[in-house]
């Protein structure tokens, strides 16, 4: 049995998961926003399964617009008293307006709740994925350990879809003096930018902690929550129009796909990779450049308060 925290497990494909890994067999930790919606999202999961599931799921309130929730989400963990396995950052946002989250102005929102505060958290639980995670059985999971980042092929400009209009198009490389929006602004392509800022993450992540990172695409899933702030006639596009083109996916399809990044032994040791479909694939030539990718890190400290910007 190996413990796995999915950060945003009460909706969307963090929820699926959190069930497909639950009915496995393993412990999970699920972290949500609002109580009423972890609530919500346990009496879910839990439906249909064995008795004994509800001892090996737990729940935590985190709100990524927060670092100071994202602090209290680490020692909520840590007086589970659980090891950890497994971390699968998956929360994520997109605003319909230019915002910010309270502890800065340096990124806008959208940077911060899906790049900026799921690095925080990565940094502050290394320290637990790095304990030796025998059980009391005996078995030893120090080989299973993954921390997972869940981007987008969006972030490619040469890749299609996520909106082709001037404004949401992403540039070959980034303007860094703007991550702020206070040039210009569209929503779609701070989207695309924050999951540019993911792989940058998951790279140097990688070279630097004996743990494999990887991060994955899910893959075009209308049925998420991420167009909960588009407009209704949007909504509807994406429910009931888009969902039945053939290069969109389910939730149950994408759903198992975490499965595999999180428990598959196939892919034991491989880290520093991006995935797509449950094979490698090149992500753009940007998310490559090491160097805009250290700016990036070193931006990620300051807004963090990081010190010691080395990883032990």
């Amino acid at each position: 049995m190996e413990v796995i925290l999915i950060t945003g497990g009460t909706s969307g494909l963090g929820l699926h998961a959190a069930r497909n890994l639950l009915e496995e067999g393993h412990a999970v930790v699920i972290t949500g926003r609002d109580l009423t919606k972890l609530e919500s999202a346990t009496s879910w999961i839990l439906s249909g399964l064995e008795p004994d599931a509800r001892s090996r799921l737990h729940t935590i309130l985190l709100d990524f617009e927060s670092l100071a929730s994202v602090r209290e989400a680490v020692e909520a963990f840590k007086a589970l008293q659980l090891p950890l396995h497994v971390l699968v950052n998956n929360a994520g946002t997109i605003t319909p307006e230019r915002e910010f989250a309270p502890e800065t102005t340096m990124v806008e929102k959208t940077i911060f709740v899906n790049a900026i505060a799921p690095f925080y958290l990565t940094w502050l639980l290394l320290p637990l994925l790095k304990q030796d995670n025998g059980d009391e059985d005996g078995d030893n999971h120090n080989d299973e350990r993954r921390i997972l980042f869940v981007t987008s092929s969006l972030h490619d400009p040469q890749q299609p879809g996520g909106g082709r209009t001037p404004e949401s198009a992403m540039p070959d490389q980034i303007d860094f003096d703007n991550l702020d929006g206070h040039k210009s602004w569209d929503g779609m392509l701070f989207y695309k930018i924050s999951k540019l800022a993911v792989l940058w993450i998951t790279y140097l992540l990688s070279k630097q902690c004996n743990i494999p990172v990887i991060a994955f695409c899910p893959g075009f899933v209308p049925a998420t929550g991420l167009s909960r702030n588009a407009s209704w006639i949007k909504r509807m596009l994406m429910r009931y129009v888009l969902s039945q083109m053939s290069f969109a996916r389910s939730e149950i399809e994408s759903a198992a796909d975490y499965v595999f990044y999180a428990t598959n032994t196939d892919i034991k040791g491989i880290t520093g990779e991006c995935f797509q479909r449950r094979k490698v694939i090149e992500s753009s030539p940007e998310s490559r450049d090491m160097e805009r990718a250290k700016q990036f890190w070193d931006l990620a400290c300051n807004v963090c308060k990081l010190g010691d910007r080395s990883l032990k």
